[in-house]
């Protein structure tokens, strides 16, 4: 429900506050006072795009904000809480423009997109008059509206109709994947035979990068490692075998020591001692020579590394940051070869089991769409009813199906059937029916949109209707019928209308008056909430015109009275 909307700066209105509640809300104003301005500032919160000619003469900025009461919109709550995390129950939308062409949006004080702004309002409010935001026009929204009619009989078809329909269209999407045609399939087949055997033919051993480059350090200092350990072996071994080299210093020593050992203890432990010592060098001593006698270096060994890591370095750009992982992405890659391969077997078996599932999901679909025709049969005769008693008695009205087959001749099933809906009228004799956006008159399109509302108000899910002019070309008694349905409607819907004529605005329950005033400078337009006295003076204001009588006040009176009883027959 629209709470509240403030205007500032846009085109003669300077700034105004108006204050909306439940039930019907009544705008009316002398012509060229500026409800149209209103209408253009709700559409701005709609998420329409702005023309910076809405700004205000001499001013740089302007300001639409709109409170909405949300907390019995679920559809709504769940789109706040999709974009921003939202659970508020209170939704504020506001655009400020700039005459140097910047547009600002926010919900809920956050920076919106005009997108975001159309998806949180499209089932919030519906406008319906000369404007493009009019939910009729929209044919998707013509079997919502007949499904709505449907009611619970439909309902319960309809859920069983889905859970098959899922089934359907997940083994439908399945088989899709799998099922490549022949040229597909082979060169998906190609680019993944290629990549297994890229990795494959490498023969990756785990943590062989790490040895690899340990190799190549070895490799890239070798003239000094070579020279190292030849010093190293001359120094344990001496030179030219002679016993000057440390292993042979140690033996003199422990010889030495086993001459007199006789003499005392301390030498014989001594001489064990460096015979620990002898043996221990010996080890390192073997080490060393069977490292001196095996590096053989050649700028080959180099290369041949280098290149086995450069090859390794590849496969990791494309395949995985470590061997592990570039092993783990060749056995899916040989998985995907195989499940390609052991296609033909398994589409055979899933096209088997997708023939079972149309069958099934056509016998429901079918029931559905059964089920629509006879509320459709219905539901035209209901609005060709409420459309006589709007003045539009030579009106023609009838719901068409169509449905839409694939290239294999098979039936297209969407979520809620087979069936595309859509409403046809004509609404002078002689003239062949057409779709609704093709009708030329704005105050018939809001006929039609109220003789729906008045047929299935129960059913939907938009909170706020407003209704611009609706009665443009009506009066008498044809403007009490509208007066009547529109003051029916809105004990399901919050309304608002800008209107013209006495019988509509007598029903209000909140009566805004739009003035423009001018002085020597410019024009502006203010709102006014009008209580009892005020409300009859401009009904008899809408009665007579600005030249109230006794006859006019008379018929005022006679007027809000009509409509207070009205009211009053809705309530019990």
């Amino acid at each position: 429900m629209l709470c509240q909307l403030s205007i500032r700066n846009i085109a003669v209105i300077e700034r105004t506050e108006i204050t909306f509640d439940a039930g019907l809300n009544i705008l009316t104003g002398e012509t060229g006072a500026g409800k149209s301005i209103i209408i253009d500032s709700v559409n701005l919160i709609l998420g329409e795009r702005a023309d910076k000619t809405l700004i205000r003469s001499g001013t740089e900025n302007a300001y639409v904000e709109a409170l909405f009461d949300i907390s019995e919109c679920p559809k709504v709550r769940k789109v706040l809480f999709d974009m921003f995390e939202d659970e508020d129950e209170e939704l504020i939308i506001s655009r400020e423009l700039s005459a140097r062409g910047r547009n600002i949006c926010r919900i809920n004080g956050r920076m919106a997109t005009l997108l975001q702004l159309s998806a949180i309002t499209r089932d919030l409010l519906d406008i319906h008059g000369q404007h493009e935001h009019q939910s009729l026009l929209n044919i998707n929204n013509h079997i919502k509206v007949l499904d709505a009619f449907c009611g619970e009989n439909l309902s319960i078809i309809l859920s069983k109709y889905q859970i098959k329909f899922k089934e359907y269209n997940d083994l439908c999407e399945k088989i899709h994947i799998l099922e490549l045609n022949d040229l597909e399939k082979q060169e998906k087949l190609d680019i993944l035979n290629f990549q297994y055997n890229e990795i494959n033919d490498m023969n990756l051993v785990i943590g062989e990068d790490e040895q690899l480059r340990a190799k190549r350090d070895i490799l890239i200092h070798s003239s000094k490692i070579k020279n190292s350990i030849q010093n190293s072996y001359n120094l344990f071994n001496g030179t030219n075998d002679s016993k000057g080299g440390i292993l042979g210093r140690l033996e003199n020593s422990k010889q030495e020591l086993l001459i007199i050992s006789d003499i005392s203890q301390e030498f014989t432990k001594l001489s064990e001692r460096i015979n620990q010592m002898i043996i221990e060098c010996d080890d390192i001593f073997s080490e060393i020579q069977d490292i001196n006698m095996n590096t053989y270096l050649s700028d080959d060994d180099i290369d041949d590394i280098e290149g086995r890591i450069s090859s390794i370095n590849k496969l990791r750009r494309k395949y995985g940051t470590t061997i592990e992982e570039i092993l783990i992405n060749s056995s899916e890659l040989k998985k995907q070869i195989e499940d390609i391969n052991e296609n033909e077997f398994r589409i055979e078996h899933l096209q088997k089991n997708k023939k079972i599932l149309y069958d099934e999901v056509l016998n429901l679909a079918e029931i559905i769409t059964d089920i629509r025709k006879k509320a459709a049969l219905e539901l035209s005769q209901n609005i060709l009813n409420q459309l006589m008693h709007l003045g539009m008695e030579k009106s023609k009205f009838e719901v068409v199906f169509r449905s839409k087959t694939d290239d294999n001749n098979n039936l297209i099933f969407y979520n809620n059937g087979k069936d595309i809906v859509e409403f046809l009228i004509a609404t002078n004799p002689g003239e062949p029916l057409k779709q609704l956006n093709k009708i030329a008159s704005g105050g018939e399109m809001s006929r039609i949109m109220l003789a729906l509302k008045t047929i299935s108000s129960n059913a939907d899910e938009i909170s706020t209707l407003i209704f611009d002019e609706i009665d443009t070309g009506i009066s008498g008694k044809m403007a009490s019928t509208v007066a009547q349905k529109l003051a029916a409607i809105s004990k399901q819907h919050q309304i608002i209308c800008v209107t013209h004529t006495a019988q509509i605005a007598a029903m209000a329950d909140v009566h805004n008056y739009i003035e423009k005033i001018t002085d020597d400078l410019k024009a502006k337009t203010e709102v006014k909430l009008l209580y009892e006295d005020e409300r009859y003076k401009e009904i008899s204001r809408l009665v007579g015109g600005n030249n109230i009588s006794q006859y006019s006040e008379k018929h005022a009176k006679e007027i809000i009275y009509w409509s207070k009883s009205f009211k009053n027959s809705l309530n019990l």
